[in-house]
């Protein structure tokens, strides 16, 4: 399964930095 459009949030906590990627 390839999604058509990627989606990537960098969240940036303090020290902490999150990154999620959503397919949708």
């Amino acid at each position: 399964y390839k999604s058509i459009i990627k989606i990537t949030i960098t969240v940036k906590v303090g020290t902490n930095v999150q990154t999620k990627t959503i397919y949708v």
